[in-house]
């Protein structure tokens, strides 16, 4: 046996890299999170240097997480579960129902009861509890102190016993202790902290005040029956499981970096699927104000396009977190020959006998390629070791360096013996790591006997490692050269051994290992392949791993006859999901080409149409539900209804108001005459958009009330949410605050059962508006940054502009005008990035009202003109009736008095033919203004009080309050009182 004399040295060559690493480091444990990529060559040192790192961290008392990347691996997330599953914290991605809360209490930390709530009415008192619970509390704090640990920094505790769990949240001196019943979960716990976090600014620990807790009831009671927390599994569509999976692992990490810092390693990203790669960005996105330091590595060399000139994954993600500024890189270049000099020198444990040179002009300065040449030339006898020392045992000009480093693995490769050989070729085809089940079971080998010659070439030639149960190449290099060194016919035959042995190891359970299964099989172009890929996307897709199930089927398309049609129209949908419509057609098309069948062509010109329709490729798509509405015939189908409503949305985009109606009418009365409920519903649903964008708000409502009462009669959940922040939106906008918000708090709650961000952001947007109309501003802007907060988690352009765009509307009002500016600005840079005009419009009036309040007008007629010409360019009438609102006060402002009745005018015939109530009233408010600049006061007063009854009528707070301030000024109003001079009232 060899004796192990030359291992990897101490790093060499990498201080100033080093350094950045650490720094990133002491930045993240001072709470400023941060992502760092490192690239470089294979055998560049990428790993060794950032296990540097690790150790560094680790000895500071950082938590480290480490994850790997394998070549020809599209399992998703495997690499995330690794490293979570090294950390104890696989539980992160587990899918499991939500934990149930059965009781909520509030105490202080003396035991004293403050509040609670029970879902279901117990005999239990609370009061008794309490202290008994800060009394076991106590105990185990007490107990924990003098074992030397101590409690989580977060606050929590937790005592379980029969199924039952207690979670006691603590923070200054108040204490929230919650009742479940299964386990907890990320979003419990957060949903706990935050709870408290608006109880206890509110609470005196040293004093119980009956009249100051009246609030705290309510507040627990909503806490504790929470839909979100009932206990209840919810199945909701894929897109939804991945995003609360992605939340989970994100809080899991928040949360232990309260405890200590976290680094978060994942070595080889370029090998990495596409789900992991989002998750990475993911995480990188929400913890730069955590304790989080995100790292990964990367080969350049292997960042290239994919089949079809596809950019590689990893460089799209780049890309997208370059533009967030979300990342540095630290590139490694090769060694110099000084510090290839140090390097063997560190390596021999002395002097480099002079042969340091001869191998940096071989390897030009590659770590490994130096440390396997010396590994080659002492297993070779070239150097040896003998008293302590290294001999030279050949004249330095003879030496036979090879000049490359496949070569140089080759000659080491083939001292190994022919069985182990046959070993470590098996094992290349098995992937980087493997495990010795698979390996005795596919070269005929008991597991003993397989065992001791993984251990024989361990020790002997130090090719591979061991990793606990499984195994590894030592470098992916070595793995690399075994691997291509097999020839065509062998390489594939040997991957359907290892098939067929992990369909042996896993008989019954296949479909968890379809991925390595659907590779394998693929290698050997074995007729199994095209089962195990379909397989695989199945698989892939049902858990939104759009990208991984793409390349799945792709590959199934070429290698199945049966179940091609279906491929095919899974393809078309994934392709428009991800956004490559011209994609989704072109497979769509494919699959009408193999089926006669007329109900399956027309579903398939339904989707097609509803593509072209995402594409706004509008005459195409009506052509296209067309030619799928000829094969149905006249009877009644519930497809004809789903062809019609994709006519419709086509019809919309278009601005064909009158023929979308008419389409959706006959929707209706197919759904009708099958008693199709659903199609009933939408057929409702989507006959209230319609109505609203013609301007008819109470025919829109009318739909809308018809369909919730029929998406609550089936259970259709998210449709229903759809109805009814539509519902909330008009009624806002006709002034019905109070019902507008039931509506929105009805949706809400579903939203955040589900974990639905996008849906949160938009109603908390929306709940927003409403506030900040009401006058409440301060709630307003809660509301509007909780939305925005979400927004931003998820990278949503979109949605992070309007909620910008709504805190420009809402900053003004709470005296701040150039902060408003400045979120219109910001959402102005976004609109322009992604296209939107609407919301462009938005933000170009409101910037022009802003400049207008602070007298800078030439800035404002600049914005209030954008604002007009956008909003006719793309027929949005409302908001060219704001826009035209916008001009008129601010031609009152500047004194043109004129200009600025006609204005008013123009903007009250247009707001006037949309069905615009609100900001009806809102033109006479400032009419009355503008009557009050010309002198005619008692006009002024009249138009103002008008106005101030609408006002009240639709609970337009701040806006009542405005004009009672106007009332007041002109003397008709006495703001002490509450009421106008000289009424009645």
């Amino acid at each position: 046996m060899e004796d192990r004399t030359i291992s990897q040295p101490e790093l060499v060559g990498r201080r100033e890299e080093l350094d950045t690493l650490r720094k990133t480091l002491a930045d993240a444990f001072e709470g400023h999170g941060s992502t760092v990529l490192v690239s470089g060559e294979a055998g560049i040192g990428k790993t060794r240097l950032v296990s540097e790192m690790l150790l560094h961290a680790e000895k500071c008392g950082a938590r480290v997480l480490r994850g790997w990347c394998l070549p020809d691996c599209m399992e998703p997330l495997m690499p995330i579960k690794e490293a979570l599953r090294g950390a104890d914290m696989l539980g992160l991605m587990q899918e499991r129902p939500p934990p149930k809360i059965l009781s909520a209490y509030v105490m202080n930390d003396a035991g004293m009861l403050y509040a609670k709530s029970e879902r279901t009415k117990t005999d239990m008192d609370g009061d008794i509890f309490t202290a008994m619970l800060r009394a076991v509390s106590s105990f185990v704090s007490d107990s924990l102190r003098m074992m030397g640990k101590s409690s989580s920094a977060s606050g929590l505790s937790t005592i379980g016993h029969s199924g039952y769990k207690i979670l006691v949240q603590t923070k200054d001196r108040m204490s929230l202790a919650v009742v479940i019943e299964g386990d907890e979960d990320e979003f419990l716990i957060e949903s706990i902290g935050r709870e408290l976090a608006n109880i206890s600014p509110r609470l005196n620990p040293e004093i119980y005040d009956s009249d100051q807790c009246r609030w705290l009831e309510e507040g627990v009671s909503k806490f504790v029956n929470s839909a979100r927390f009932d206990g209840a599994f919810i199945q909701d569509d894929p897109k939804l499981r991945l995003e609360n999976l992605f939340d989970s692992v994100l809080l899991g990490l928040q949360r232990a970096s309260l405890d200590a810092p976290v680094v978060f390693f994942i070595d080889d990203v370029q090998w990495a699927d596409p789900t992991t790669l989002s998750l990475f960005h993911y995480l990188s996105r929400n913890t730069r104000s955590k304790r989080v330091l995100m790292v990964a590595t990367y080969r350049p060399e292997d960042v290239v396009k994919q089949a079809g000139c596809e950019p590689h994954h990893l460089e799209t993600v780049m890309q997208n977190m370059s533009r967030e500024s979300l990342y540095r890189e630290v590139r490694l270049s090769r060694l110099g020959e000084s510090d290839t000099d140090i390097f063997v020198a560190k390596a021999l444990g002395s002097e480099t006998l002079g042969i340091a040179r001869r191998i940096h002009r071989e390897s030009e300065g590659n770590p490994f390629f130096t440390l396997e040449v010396l590994r080659l030339m002492e297993g070779e006898g070239i150097i040896a070791r003998a008293g302590g020392t290294w001999a030279l045992n050949a004249p330095l000009e003879d030496l036979p360096i090879p000049s490359k480093v496949y070569d140089v693995i080759r000659r080491r490769l083939n001292r190994l013996k022919r069985e182990e050989s046959d070993m470590l070729e098996c094992a290349s085809v098995v992937g980087e790591k493997f495990g010795s089940d698979v390996l005795g079971l596919s070269l005929g080998m008991n597991r003993l006997a397989a065992l001791k010659m993984l251990n024989d070439i361990e020790k002997e030639h130090r090719l591979i490692r061991s990793m606990g149960t499984v195994y590894c190449f030592d470098h992916s290099k070595i793995r690399e050269v075994m691997y291509t060194g097999i020839g065509t016919e062998l390489r594939a035959e040997y991957h359907r051994t290892v098939a067929h042995s992990y369909a042996q190891l896993f008989s019954g359970r296949e479909q968890d290992i379809a991925e390595e299964l659907a590779h394998h099989f693929t290698q050997a172009d074995d007729p199994n392949a095209a089962k195990y890929l379909t397989m695989a996307g199945d698989r892939a897709m049902k858990r939104y791993a759009n990208d991984e199930a793409i390349s799945f089927y792709s590959q199934a398309l070429d290698r199945t006859g049966e179940g091609k049609l279906q491929i095919l129209q899974n393809l078309g949908d994934l392709y428009t999901i991800v956004g490559q419509c011209d994609r989704a057609v072109q497979r769509y098309s494919e699959a009408l080409e193999l089926t006669a069948a007329p109900l399956e062509k027309a579903e398939i010109y339904r989707k097609m149409a509803m593509t072209r329709e995402r594409q706004s490729e509008y005459a195409l798509g009506i052509k296209t539900v067309e030619a799928g509405l000829a094969l149905l015939g006249p009877e009644p189908l519930p497809l004809r209804s789903g062809l019609l409503a994709a006519l419709t949305w086509n019809l919309i985009k278009t601005g064909n108001y009158e023929g979308a109606m008419e389409k959706m009418k006959a929707s209706l009365d197919n759904a009708t005459v099958l008693n199709d409920r659903p199609g009933i519903s939408a057929a409702h649903h989507l006959l209230g958009i319609i109505s609203w964008f013609r301007g008819s708000y109470d025919e829109a409502l009318d739909h809308y009330h018809k369909a919730l009462t029929l998406q609550r009669e089936t259970g259709d959940e998210r449709a229903k949410v759809n109805t009814l922040n539509n519902i909330g939106v008009i009624l806002m906008e006709t002034g019905r605050l109070d019902a507008a918000l039931e509506h929105f708090n009805e949706g809400l709650a579903y939203e955040e059962k589900v974990g639905d961000k996008d849906g949160m952001a938009g109603t908390l947007d929306n709940l927003g508006n409403l506030y900040h109309t009401r006058g409440e501003l301060d709630r307003a802007l809660g509301y509007h940054l909780r939305g925005l907060e979400f927004y931003r988690m998820a990278g949503d352009k979109n949605g992070i502009a309007w909620s910008l765009s709504s805190l420009g509307y809402t900053y003004p009002d709470l005296g701040d005008v150039r902060k408003g500016i400045e979120c219109h600005l910001e959402s102005v840079e976004l609109c322009r990035e992604i296209g939107d005009q609407h919301i462009l419009v938005y933000n170009y009036y409101g910037l022009a009202e802003s400049y207008s309040r602070i007298g800078e007008f030439t800035e404002a007629l600049r914005f209030v003109d954008l604002a007009l010409s956008n909003s006719r360019e793309i027929g949005a009438r409302r908001e060219e009736g704001a826009s035209v609102y916008v001009l008129g006060t601010i031609q009152c402002r500047m004194g043109k008095l004129e200009e600025s009745r006609k204005s008013f005018a123009e903007a009250k015939e247009i707001l006037s033919g949309v069905g615009e109530t609100s900001m009806l009233t809102m033109v006479d408010y400032d009419y009355g203004l503008l009557l009050e600049k010309e002198g005619k006061k008692d006009e002024a007063v009249s138009a103002l009080r008008e106005a101030l009854e609408s006002f009240k009528r639709m609970e337009m707070g701040l806006w009542q309050r405005k004009t009672e301030a106007a009332l007041a000024r002109l003397g008709a109003f006495n703001c002490a009182a509450g009421s106008e001079a000289g009424s009645k009232e």
